[in-house]
């Protein structure tokens, strides 16, 4: 086939779409979960004991396990808080980090000794 076939060809595949029925209107679609603006999660934290006698915490979004730490963050190894009342602190600390929007919720050392531990 030569070019000249090939171009008429080319021309009356382009003239029979220009001349065939519109497509039919179609609704909108509906809106996709990434534009509809989410609900603010709501936060919660709780101790949690460990099987050594440590604890740790989970923070809970709308009720649903979002972050589980049974180890003190920003310090090496995988010991838990010596007591209860230190995992609170650390997790109401997250749980404020998570409130203002801050992802990663990371706890630094700096932040560790501001709470005195």
């Amino acid at each position: 086939m030569t070019i000249r076939g090939c171009l008429r060809i080319i021309w009356l595949g382009a003239a029979a779409a220009c001349t065939a029925d519109p497509p039919p209107h179609q609704p909108p679609a509906a809106p996709s979960p990434a534009s509809v603006r989410a609900q603010p999660a709501e936060f919660t934290a709780a101790v949690e004991p460990n099987a050594d006698g440590s604890y740790g915490y989970v923070v809970k979004a709308n009720g649903r396990p979002l972050i589980l730490q049974p180890h003190v963050p920003g310090r090496p190894g995988t010991r838990g808080f010596a007591t209860a009342a230190q995992a609170q602190q650390v997790a109401q600390l997250v749980e404020s980090k998570l409130r203002r929007g801050q992802m990663p919720p990371s706890v630094t050392a700096a932040e560790l000794d501001s709470l005195g531990l």
